[in-house]
């Protein structure tokens, strides 16, 4: 399946079909996580149902979507594209915010649900990430104190219960997509935070290196990358979490399993912040009305 599919392979591959089997089979077991190398059936059935995947679909031309009067009245380009066989899915799913100022086309690339930048104009980026701070609205009210204790250095003790500290486009990103599974009547999610090929792969790099002092501080820096990646990616969860009733986080990674684990209802609630709500029910929507423009 892998090979009918087209996947890009890099160029270094030589064009024998061995050799591409062999890169395909190695990053199937670097992309997987350590309930997969218990279960490998499952999780081989499982890519095979990655590739066989045509949710979104009617995304691969791109869709524009009217999100009312929202970041200098923006639209949202919301596009499915294919990742190579390295990454860690088969799809992805690019996320942008696209104008017309001074008479350019313009796009402010979101943290998208998985990968993909573009270059956006500067006067642009800067309006859009002043915007960005937004989604923020409120939310020092309920936050809590020793994350504030931390921040003003009263305190060295950093509270990983606080969801102030997430990157904005990342929780918006995260709302558009659960909207498109909301639309699609998909009630389940299973998050991956770890997967250990990546992260023993810079552990035996760092074993390798001869000077001790310098393997010590790779070990460590490896052990930092993993925790700020895994605590950023529950918090950002948890963001999601207390703006959106439709969803509830059941299982917080290594409680219960490995993932992060989340129920998701079909939308009946807004959202508690302006901005979040307003895309999402215009994700919701997106198929309720031709496109228009920004083709």
């Amino acid at each position: 399946m892998e090979l009918s599919f087209g996947r890009k392979i890099p160029s270094f591959i030589s064009d024998k079909k061995k050799n591409t089997i062999k890169w395909i089979i190695s990053y199937l077991f670097v992309n997987a996580t350590t309930e997969d190398f218990i279960n490998p059936c499952e999780y081989i059935k499982r890519r095979i149902n990655f590739l066989d995947d045509y949710t979104f679909s009617y995304l691969d031309d791109g869709r524009d979507v009217e999100i009312n009067n929202q970041f200098l009245g923006s639209k949202l380009r919301i596009e499915r594209n294919i990742h190579s066989i390295a990454m860690e899915t088969v799809y992805r799913i690019d996320i942008s915010l696209i104008n017309k100022i001074r008479e350019c086309d313009v796009s402010y690339p979101l943290a998208t649900v998985s990968y993909g930048i573009s270059e956006e104009n500067d006067f642009y980026e800067k309006k859009i990430s002043r915007l960005m701070y937004k989604i923020n609205d409120g939310i020092s009210n309920y936050e809590m104190g020793e994350y504030y204790d931390y921040k003003e250095g009263n305190s060295k003790y950093y509270p990983e219960g606080n969801i102030t500290d997430v990157t904005q486009s990342f929780v918006l990103s995260l709302d558009i997509f659960i909207s498109l599974l909301q639309k699609e009547g998909i009630h389940k999610i299973k998050a991956v935070p770890y997967l250990p090929v990546r992260y023993l792969s810079r552990e035996i790099a760092a074993s390798y290196v001869k000077d001790e002092d310098r393997r010590f501080e790779l070990k460590k820096r490896n052990e930092m990358i993993q925790e700020n990646i895994t605590n950023k990616f529950i918090r950002t969860f948890r963001r999601l979490e207390f703006h959106n009733q439709d969803i509830k986080i059941t299982a917080i990674p290594y409680e219960v399993s490995e993932y992060l684990e989340m129920n998701v209802k079909d939308k009946e609630h807004m959202l508690n912040n302006l901005i979040l709500e307003d895309i999402s029910m215009s994700t919701y929507h997106i198929n309720d009305s031709l496109d228009k423009g920004y083709r």
